[in-house]
């Protein structure tokens, strides 16, 4: 009798123990290899492949674009993880509806997890000034922070309530935005223009400071 008691607790823990206890989204973005890796969406576990590397697509919030990711078991990345490239796609454009952007589309596969390979800075600066006049917006700790760029070369930042003050920018090295602050007479570094695919106009500012990635988006 005692046997049989046991054997069910057994049964139950194991079953309990393929589960991350985690609610579903936390347990999808802050995989560890402790617990099978299930797709956001869909739900259906994403196994390793001969290799013992698991293979997925993912996203974040800040730069809603479908990249293909292959991980070992115990490491980290947190994005939101699918099993294919539809489900990824479909939160994508969820996310990019809400912001305002730009959709993509099923034509993009096999593009849109690759930056834009321009020729040269020209090629980068007459795609950017094609836009223009435009507005990119970041958040930061609840701080809203707006950049304006004409196509002279000049705009304005502000910064909370700060500003605003007056920049110059250009484009060099291939995708780099040089910004310079006209008050603080200093540049910004580490602004990039990257596009999502060959056939996107529009671009996400990436911003690259002590080691962290702050993405800017155009309004509309």
């Amino acid at each position: 009798m005692k046997l049989l008691l046991i054997v069910p607790f057994l049964v139950n823990f194991v079953v309990f123990a393929q589960r991350d206890p985690r609610p579903k989204g936390e347990a999808n973005v802050f995989w560890n290899g402790t617990y099978p890796l299930y797709s956001l969406t869909s739900d259906q576990e994403i196994k390793p492949n001969s290799l013992g590397k698991y293979d997925f697509w993912g996203t974040t919030n800040e730069n809603p674009v479908p990249k293909e990711y292959s991980l070992i078991k115990g490491s980290k990345l947190y994005v939101y993880k699918f099993i294919n490239y539809d489900e990824c796609l479909k939160l994508c454009n969820e996310i990019r509806q809400r912001n305002g952007m730009q959709l993509l589309n099923s034509k993009d596969i096999g593009q849109s997890n690759k930056i834009l390979e321009l020729n040269s800075k020209d090629d980068y600066a007459t795609k950017f000034k094609s836009i223009l006049p435009a507005t990119f917006s970041s958040t930061k700790d609840g701080v809203s922070f707006l950049i304006d760029f004409d196509k002279n070369g000049t705009g304005m930042i502000m910064m909370g309530s700060y500003g605003p003050d007056n920049i110059l920018w250009s484009v060099k090295n291939g995708n780099e935005l040089s910004i310079y602050n006209t008050a603080f007479k200093s540049y910004s570094p580490g602004f990039k223009l990257v596009y999502s695919s060959g056939n996107s106009d529009i671009p996400v500012i990436e911003e690259h400071t002590k080691g962290t990635v702050k993405y800017w988006y155009k309004r509309n």
